[in-house]
């Protein structure tokens, strides 16, 4: 057997923080009129961040990842901190099965270009609601 040699494209090279306040990660909700406030879908809740990416838990849903380019953070009490966060995915895989045939899944994202602000209010989250992993 031959010995392969590790994947070291997608290692991480930024730290990871857990969040400890209940910080979501929401989805717009895909509308067929692009008028007025776009509304989101609550994707799941955050196991952690870091400046280059972030790893979220979701109940698999139909669908609910289709098409889907940009992610909004929000944490309770304070809204939306950071929102239409452009990304791309690296893993999504399945960590337990419920009762009603649904599969709850990671998925493991890794963050596109971010604007300045994006990049002060991600700052911002971390520093104040994440621990070192």
């Amino acid at each position: 057997m031959a010995d392969k040699k590790p994947n070291f494209k997608n290692k991480r090279r930024w730290k990871r923080f857990t969040v400890n306040n209940g910080a979501v990660v929401l989805i717009r909700k895909p509308s067929l009129w692009k008028l007025g406030k776009p509304s989101h879908v609550n994707l799941g809740p955050i196991k952690d961040i870091g400046m280059k990416g972030l790893a979220v838990q979701y109940v698999e849903s139909k669908k609910i990842l289709h098409n889907v380019t940009t992610l909004s953070i929000m944490v309770p009490g304070r809204g939306i901190v950071v929102e239409d966060i452009p990304f791309r995915t690296v893993t999504d895989f399945e960590i337990a099965q419920l009762p009603n045939s649904r599969k709850v899944r990671t998925l493991c994202v890794c963050f596109e270009r971010l604007l300045p602000m994006q990049k002060v209010h991600l700052e911002r989250l971390i520093d104040e609601c994440a621990n070192q992993c």
